[in-house]
Formats: structure tokens, C-alpha cells, sequence
């Protein structure tokens, strides 16, 4: 599944979602899941929270970090590309979800509680495309979970626009 966001200009406003705190030390990653010593399992939605963060902006794009963070008790782990689309208040899809950009191969992220995996989302501005080819600004930001059937929300006022990108997660902003 891809992610949809927009870019905007380099001065943003508040999306309604609350920063997460300071970027922790990074996590142990993999390049195959099932390592020997290995004892967590994969990530499911019920074990996460979503958030995202500011990344900067360039070339007419606007990048956001998304941020799912392991909100249960036990070690798990992540691996792959969030599903990322916007969506109106209604819940209906704004566009299409985001294409995945290959930027970073995909690896295992280990997540102890309380930890985070990023994956950088790319939203192009609007100002650089004729009328109508981008939508109404969203009301929130719909994340599947790699291999999970259901997603988390979180507030965010962006436009779909072509080009909308996901890169995969990741264990540090980078």
C-alpha cells in the first residue's frame, strides 16, 4: 500500500498532531526477520500509536515524518512500507495513497515499548500544478501498518496531489 500527502511551501501551518518528543537513541534493525535470539514478534495496529512530524521541504515538496510507536507491553518488530493515504472527515480517500519511494531498502525495525520506526512522507505543493489536478485540503491521515488490515488516524490538513510518496520504515530519521 502507498501513503498520500501534499507538499506544500516551506512555511507550514499546525496539523492538529502533537510532535512526538525527542528522537531516542536508534533501534536495532535486520535485513531478514527471524534472526536467531530473536523473541518479539511482528507489530500489529492494536500495539501502536501514530504520529507524525515535521522533515523540512524541497524541490515543491513538503516531507512529514510518520510515526508509529509500539504503545503495548512486549518487544516487536516492523519491516517494509505503512499504507499512507489522506482522507476527508467522512473517511472517504482523498486521491491516491502514496507511491512507495525506494530512497531506503526496506529492513527489520525492532521496537521495545515506548519506541519509534519513521518513514518519511513526501506531499507535493499544489502550487505547482494546474487547477484541478490536486484535491480539498484532508481532514486526516489514514496509516496501515505494514501487513495489517487496519490503520490508525491522526489530524492533518494536506491536498492530494500526483507524487504523493512513502518511503519504507526506518529505526532513526535519516
Amino acid at each position: 500500500m502507498g501513503l498520500l500527502l501534499f507538499a506544500a511551501g516551506c512555511s507550514r501551518g499546525q496539523s492538529g498532531v502533537h510532535p512526538s518528543p525527542a528522537t531516542p537513541a536508534p533501534l536495532s534493525t535486520t535485513s531478514a526477520p527471524g534472526k536467531a535470539g530473536t523473541t518479539s514478534t511482528r507489530c500489529h495496529t492494536s500495539d501502536l500509536s501514530l504520529s507524525t512530524t515535521e522533515a523540512g521541504a524541497a524541490a515543491g515538496t513538503y516531507y512529514r515524518w510518520v510515526v508509529l510507536t509500539n504503545s503495548s507491553g512486549p518487544a516487536c518488530t516492523l519491516s517494509g512500507y505503512p499504507g499512507v493515504s489522506l482522507v476527508d472527515v467522512s473517511g472517504r480517500q482523498l486521491g491516491k495513497p502514496a507511491d512507495r519511494n525506494p530512497v531506503h531498502a526496506p529492513s527489520v525495525v525492532m521496537l521495545p515499548p515506548g519506541r519509534s520506526a519513521y518513514a518519511l512522507v513526501g506531499f507535493p505543493n499544489a502550487a505547482n500544478f494546474p487547477p484541478g489536478k490536486c484535491t480539498a485540503a484532508s481532514s486526516s491521515l489514514r496509516v496501515y501498518p505494514p501487513d495489517e488490515l487496519r490503520s490508525l488516524l491522526t489530524t492533518i490538513h494536506e491536498s492530494y496531489c500526483p507524487g504523493f510518496t512513502v518511503a519504507a520504515l526506518q529505526a532513526t530519521k535519516q
